[in-house]
């Protein structure tokens, strides 16, 4: 669960997402989750549907583990690799790329 502070420093910006759908590369991350949950807070909130289209290397493994992003019907996953060609539905109204290479050694 979000903290009030943490909510209310996010909702605002959330406002003007009512009625999107999102692509989110990155969002199984540890900042993505963060993203995700703040955005079903807003949803459950405030109504505002805000749909989220997650990519993700292991989808299944994903939702078995983060099974509250998944019980209100927002949220769904796609099984991709960013690193690859991804065919996808069309009519995303956003877009946040907040993924990156998880193999990398970044010392």
């Amino acid at each position: 669960m979000i903290s009030q502070e943490e909510y209310d420093v996010m909702v605002e910006p959330c406002r003007c997402l009512a009625g999107a759908r999102i692509l989110f590369a990155g969002g199984t991350g540890f900042v993505g989750q963060w993203v995700l949950r703040a955005i079903k807070e807003a949803n459950r909130r405030h109504g505002l549907r805000i749909a989220v289209e997650i990519l993700s290397r292991n989808p299944h493994q994903f939702a078995l583990k983060n099974k509250d992003l998944f019980d209100h019907g927002m949220f769904s996953l796609t099984a991709a690799d960013i690193t690859g060609r991804i065919n996808l539905q069309e009519g995303f109204t956003h877009v946040i790329h907040g993924a990156s290479d998880a193999k990398k050694d970044i010392t």
